[in-house]
């Protein structure tokens, strides 16, 4: 979130959602319905990156669960192409073609 030129880091889970942003004197504050998503100290300087590091360790869990998400455990990966002709109406030996050559 940006505030006064400044970039504080948000818990990556918030991302995308409406969020209510508060700052004072101190803190800056952002809130996920009731929840903070994030609170850093402020920074008067500009054009600063703050970051908080719990941040930064859970953008990399999301951003490896997105990347090799889990296959349910029992998920029968492989399917017989027959299914789909099946479902699809189609009956190769009606046609006269040779189901080995397609």
């Amino acid at each position: 979130m940006r505030v006064a030129s400044n970039d504080y880091s948000v818990d990556p889970t918030a991302i995308g959602r409406l969020v209510d942003v508060s700052a004072d004197l101190a803190q800056v504050t952002l809130r996920l319905e009731e929840r903070v998503v994030a609170c850093h100290e402020r920074v008067w300087s500009t054009a600063q990156t703050i970051t908080d590091p719990a941040h930064v360790v859970q953008a990399g869990r999301l951003r490896r669960a997105f990347q090799h998400p889990a296959a349910p455990a029992d998920a029968d990966l492989l399917r017989d192409l027959a299914d789909y002709d099946t479902a699809f109406g189609v009956d190769f030996d009606a046609l006269g073609v040779d189901e080995e050559a397609v």
